[in-house]
This record gives structure tokens, C-alpha cells and sequence, in this order.
């Protein structure tokens, strides 16, 4: 943990006084791999009150979602996560969704913005044109995406509050969406990406 540096107090304060520093906090986003997947387990186990399956953790290290499936750290230290998909257009010729299945932070590191930086961060690459490249690859197109969507559980108004201040409107309600926890409905939440 870094420790916080010590500035001169001002001239009009005692000589001894000190007055304590703190540098700007570091965000940063870690692409998920086989080594820190348990990270994730360990998040999600306690930002929401859904278990998900073996399954969901194998799907989110595929490469096509690099970009949409990250850990984030703040300061060195794992405390939120975000994973999305890419859904197919309903209809052939329409362009794909991406769907935010999770994001969240520990409670201690929320109002911080570092929402705000993960959730920028997928809908900047749901609207690039390729994929993060390794050095030497060729660019592989990406579909076009045209919304981001998820579903917030109702009651969960401080959640539903921040994702309408990132541009993202209600477009309906699932009454019965989550099985094992109340309430049981969400509301569905869409953003139009794009020009």
C-alpha cells in the first residue's frame, strides 16, 4: 500500500504542522485469464447475490471478449469487476447487442468513479472497429454494436440511478428474472451506441 507523502504546511501555520498528501488513485483494467478467474469467483461471491455456474467463467476468458471481461484494480488491489457478451441481432442483418451480465465494485471503493472508467471502457470497445491487438496481428473486424443492455435488479435504485446518468434509459421489466433471490424482478436498461 503506498504510504502518503508529506507537503510543507502553509507559511501562516505553526512550523511544526504537517498536512498529509494523498497521490490521485491509480485505476486500472486487467483482462481475465485462467490464472486470475478465481479473482473473479471471489468478486462476484460477494458483490451479488447470485452463484454462477462453472460455465459463465469459462465463457468469459474466450478471446473475442478480451475487451468486455476485465478485473478492475484500484491501487494494485483487485475491487471490481465487469463481464459482458456479445449477443447476436435478433433478425438476420441487424447488429449485434452487447449485454453487461455483471458490473460491480466493493462497497469501500464506490463514488470513486471507477465505474465510470469500467463501463467506458466496454462501450468504447463495443463501438471500436477491432479488437486489442498483440503486436504483429492483423486486425479482425468486429461486428457492429449497436446498444448495451442489462438487467438491474429492482430495489437496487442506486444501481439503476447510475447506469440512467451514463445515458442508459429503461426499456422494460422482467417481472420473475432472478430465481433464488427478492425481489425477483429487474428492470432492463438500454444505451444506443454509436453515431
Amino acid at each position: 500500500m503506498a504510504t502518503a507523502a508529506t507537503a510543507p504546511a502553509p507559511a501562516s501555520a505553526q512550523s511544526s504542522t504537517r498536512r498529509a498528501v494523498r497521490p490521485a488513485p491509480r485505476f486500472a483494467l486487467a483482462s481475465l485469464t485462467k490464472q486470475n478467474v478465481g479473482t473473479l469467483r471471489r468478486l462476484n461471491g460477494v458483490l451479488f447475490p447470485v452463484n454462477y455456474s462453472d460455465k459463465v467463467y469459462k465463457e468469459v476468458l474466450a478471446e473475442d471478449l478480451e475487451d468486455f471481461c476485465k478485473l478492475a484494480y484500484y491501487n494494485d488491489v483487485a475491487v471490481g469487476t465487469v463481464c459482458c457478451r456479445i449477443e447476436p441481432g435478433q433478425n438476420p442483418g441487424e447488429p449485434a447487442r452487447l449485454y453487461i451480465m455483471t458490473m460491480g465494485v466493493l462497497a469501500p471503493y464506490r463514488r470513486q468513479g471507477l465505474a465510470s472508467f469500467m463501463l467506458e471502457h466496454v462501450l468504447s470497445s463495443a463501438v471500436s472497429s477491432s479488437p486489442s491487438l498483440l503486436p504483429g496481428e492483423a486486425p479482425t473486424p468486429r461486428a457492429p454494436i449497436s446498444s448495451a443492455y442489462l438487467h438491474v435488479q429492482k430495489g437496487n435504485d442506486d444501481a439503476k440511478a447510475f447506469y440512467e446518468s451514463q445515458g442508459f434509459v429503461q426499456v422494460g421489466e422482467v417481472e420473475e428474472y432472478y430465481r433464488k433471490v427478492e425481489p425477483r424482478g429487474a428492470w432492463v436498461l438500454e444505451k444506443k451506441l454509436g453515431a
